[in-house]
């Protein structure tokens, strides 16, 4: 019985994601009978939860309260805090589109003691494994490199053995000493190609930026802002859960990707005199929720216009991120109304274009073979196209891939 209530919360699932919303709650009211019957727990606050999700899609917000509230008085008993937040969190949403703003905000008391019920648990956790995961990564770095430096040294010790050998014939010592020239060459280009893969392997996050978030914070705390303190240091935990997370993903929801981004600009704009605003969007025919992108890969251009777009004080400065769906490809477009990237002045340029070039690596290595003769990256400077314009324009594009 609960194998087929399964394929019925299966079927339920690939109508609501066709938006056949009606044909879901009916399927999914049939297994939740079945749940019922069984006692299965887990899997009747699921039912609930996703009988109320098609009602939400419907517009039919009292009806998805009522099984919102059964899920929720399910998962108090089970005292399962991360269903309990997300629970909460919808009625939140439907409250608040009802306008029954009371409610919303009742709600919305009991969703972030939730929320703190959680981070309480984990905040220390996440901590410790954030460290454990730069260091390890660090350590597997350089036990990489001394192993590339150790074969290094055996090929040139077999190397003088050839030419020590070799020594009586001229012509003979001649020819050794081209192929030692040759292999030395190819390993250096070989050490070169893995110093770069081991900095794609690398966590995208600057440790530099997480000592100034924390400096941020330790700032607030000076000032006696215990209120600030507090939000952002449970910002800040959010934003390494959710690096965390996806640090070991190839790939994650464009909802997330936008989200740490989110937290990231938040925490930027701390250490600016003048901030720009930041703006993101995107074609109606995207479904973040279910677009996946590789992790982090938009970062570097953020930081860099953070860094290089406004030197001075702009009126209006603004950081542009767009996202539009064409032939099954995301494309991608980053704009600011900065100084232009020809007129920055770039004190670590060699840091700028690396990080660059490997941006432009990552992306390649997504895209099918058959693209890459196309341009992968486009920066242009907006005063290239109109001499009234200023600032930076990034372009790329990756393939649209959908989760299922």
């Amino acid at each position: 019985m609960l194998n087929s209530a399964k394929c019925l919360s299966g079927i339920a699932k690939i109508n609501s994601k066709l938006k056949n919303y009606k044909k879901s709650v009916k399927y999914e009211t049939q297994a939740l009978k079945t749940y019922k019957k069984l006692n299965a727990k887990m899997d009747i606050s699921y039912a609930y939860n996703m009988i109320a999700q098609n009602y939400m899609n419907m517009k039919k917000f009292h009806t998805a309260i009522l099984f919102l509230d059964s899920a929720l008085n399910a998962n108090i008993r089970e005292k399962n805090y991360v269903k309990l937040e997300l629970v909460t969190d919808k009625i939140i949403n439907c409250y608040d589109s009802i306008g029954n703003f009371k409610k919303a905000y009742e709600y919305s008391k009991l969703h972030r003691l939730y929320y703190d019920s959680i981070f309480n648990i984990e905040s220390k956790n996440k901590f410790s494994e954030l460290e454990i995961k730069f260091e390890t990564t660090k350590k597997e770095q350089e036990l990489e490199l001394y192993k590339k430096n150790q074969e290094l040294l055996k090929r040139e010790s077999k190397n003088r053995l050839i030419l020590l050998i070799s020594i009586s014939s001229f012509l003979f010592f001649f020819l050794v000493i081209l192929a030692l020239m040759y292999n030395r060459k190819k390993l250096k280009s070989e050490i070169k190609e893995t110093e770069l893969e081991n900095r794609l392997l690398r966590v995208q996050m600057n440790p530099h930026f997480i000592f100034n978030a924390l400096s941020s914070v330790e700032n607030f705390m000076y000032k006696n802002d215990l209120k600030s303190s507090s939000i952002y240091i449970a910002e800040f935990a959010k934003l390494m859960r959710l690096i965390l997370e996806c640090s070991g993903k190839e790939l994650i929801s464009l909802k997330k990707e936008i989200e740490i981004l989110t937290y990231y600009v938040k925490f930027q704009k701390l250490h600016v005199n003048y901030p720009p605003e930041f703006f993101v969007s995107f074609s109606e025919n995207i479904d973040i929720e279910n677009c996946l992108i590789p992790p982090m890969l938009i970062q570097p251009f953020i930081e860099n216009s953070f860094k290089y777009a406004f030197t001075e004080e702009i009126q209006g400065a603004v950081i542009n991120l767009s996202f539009s769906l064409k032939n099954n490809f995301i494309f991608v477009e980053i704009k600011d109304n900065g100084i232009g990237i020809n007129s920055a002045v770039h004190s670590d340029k060699n840091h700028t274009s690396l990080a660059i070039r490997i941006t432009e690596e990552r992306i390649r290595r997504i895209t099918e073979k058959k693209y890459r003769k196309e341009v992968i990256l486009n920066i242009q400077d907006l005063k290239s196209i109109d001499s009234k314009l200023h600032g930076t324009k990034i372009n790329f594009k990756i393939p649209y891939i959908e989760e299922f």
